[in-house]
């Protein structure tokens, strides 16, 4: 594999430019690049000691985003900070910070109703119950609302 032509901080000044990274996936960008091992390591440490990279502040804006944006459910926004290897403190700080219980159910039953488009039969529940899991929501608040449809 050709050397990358720019140096390893910059690669990284430039990627955090661009968008907030956890450590996990700026560590593996660098690898496709074609950087040495020891080279990431050093840049990594020298990114978080000047607190350009850090994982509480990517986890926070992550779950934000997942909540407000993708309305994700919270086995979904934990099972994917957990693939990027965020500390599972950092995690449940910020599902706390963000996650309330009430907003979730609210834009659950929105997106039943919607789904469901007046269509009761246990084709259409069974459909729109795979896409709310796959959202991360919780299956029992899934069929309660289901229910209350029906």
């Amino acid at each position: 594999m050709e050397k990358p032509k720019r140096d390893v901080k910059e690669m990284l000044l430039m990627m955090l430019a661009r968008r907030e990274h956890c450590s996990f996936d700026a560590e593996n960008k660098l690898k496709q690049k074609g950087y040495e091992e020891e080279d990431i390591k050093k840049a990594l440490k020298w990114a978080k000691e000047n607190n350009y990279l850090n994982d509480d502040r990517y986890a926070r804006l992550y779950v934000e985003n997942a909540l407000m944006q993708k309305h994700q459910g919270k086995k979904r926004i934990i099972y994917d900070l957990t693939y990027k290897h965020i500390d599972s403190k950092a995690i449940h700080d910020a599902i706390n910070e963000f996650y309330d219980k009430d907003t979730e159910t609210e834009e659950l039953t929105v997106t039943i109703e919607r789904r469901l488009g007046g269509d009761y039969s246990e084709k259409s529940k069974a459909r729109v119950i795979r896409y709310c899991l796959s959202h991360g929501y919780d299956f029992s608040t899934i069929k309660r609302i289901i229910d209350q449809f029906c």
